[in-house]
């Protein structure tokens, strides 16, 4: 402990230079594997997914990277058989080469993985620099293991949402009108799986402990709010006023007591009738949004409209 006493300062200031290197190295590497696909497709430009990166990469690491940490930490290694002051110079070490390797994998345009550049460090430094035994080699497996479980998993994730929009939006005969009436469901979902991973593993690492059924909650209203991006293209009729569409105005103001209700029922205990009120207005926000819009977009017959809006504000004798 004296050594890390004694060059305390020293070893923090290395520290973060060879944090930056390796930050630097994942932004070249991992960042550019992300993006790739969107700048190639020219959906992005270099500059929006330079600015997205930084946003969501720090988020990424604030949010939801704690858990990861945590394993890197202690999940690989054996900290008891290792002193401090060598677990400190061995994580530095280990950080150092990792970033040395992407460093050098990026010049050569290698996309390789950051994750496996620093467990392979993080090993190296345990097995060569204490003992074979210092590694817990129960917890690399698993890891190990996630390298192929990975790209098998979200490839077949991948292949399944391809196939999805392939069949509900692109091979269909109206093409625009589908995708106003099924991205909001993709939107929904992303929100929702994002948000579920980060406030179950990732808040409470930044003090905020959410039970499980808190964070599926939680992550119910993050996915929601993210469909209401898009919730205006679920509407697709071609009457944007309420006053000449009479169905959808009963359906309007049904929901609009509806909010009022999940208002008062959120500020109440959750239990008895207090918590089935709760699960029917619920589930009426979303059958609102998503089957009640898009039907009466099909079913509905407007009024006539007016042919100018003082007819329409004044009435015909004034028009």
């Amino acid at each position: 402990m004296s050594f890390i006493a004694d060059y305390g300062l020293v070893l923090l200031v290395l520290a973060c230079l060879f944090g930056f290197f390796m930050a630097w190295g994942v932004g070249a590497n991992d960042v550019a594997n992300a993006m790739g696909t969107s700048v190639g497709s020219r959906a992005l430009t270099i500059k929006q997914a330079i600015l997205i990166a930084m946003v969501f990469e720090f988020c990424g690491a604030y949010l939801a990277g704690g858990e990861v940490t945590e394993t890197i930490k202690s999940g690989i290694v054996d900290a008891s058989m290792i002193t401090p002051d060598l677990m400190v110079l061995g994580m530095m070490s280990a950080l150092l080469a990792a970033g040395t390797w992407l460093l050098i994998a990026s010049i050569k345009g290698w996309p390789v993985s950051t994750t496996h550049s620093i467990v392979g460090a993080v090993i190296g430094f345990a097995a060569v620099g204490v003992s074979v035994d210092a590694v817990n080699w129960g917890g690399v497996g698993p890891i190990v293991a996630s390298w192929v479980v990975s790209p098998m998993l979200s490839g077949t994730i991948a292949f399944g949402l391809f196939i999805s929009v392939q069949r509900l939006i692109i091979d269909t005969d109206d093409p625009f009108r589908n995708a106003k009436r099924f991205v909001p469901l993709y939107m929904f979902v992303t929100g929702f799986m994002i948000s579920l991973m980060t406030v179950t593993k990732g808040l409470k690492h930044v003090g905020l402990n959410l039970s499980g059924g808190e964070g599926l909650l939680l992550a119910l209203a993050i996915g929601a709010l993210v469909m209401l991006l898009v919730l205006p293209w679920l509407d697709t009729s071609k009457v944007r006023s309420g006053s000449f569409r009479p169905m959808f105005k009963w359906f309007y103001w049904l929901f609009a007591i509806n909010f009022v209700a999940l208002t008062y029922l959120g500020a109440q205990p959750a239990e008895g009738i207090y918590t089935v009120l709760a699960k029917v207005c619920t589930a009426y926000y979303f059958i609102y949004f998503l089957v009640v819009l898009p039907v009466l977009s099909r079913i509905e017959t407007p009024k006539p409209l007016p042919t100018s809006i003082s007819e329409s504000v004044l009435g015909k004798a004034h028009a």
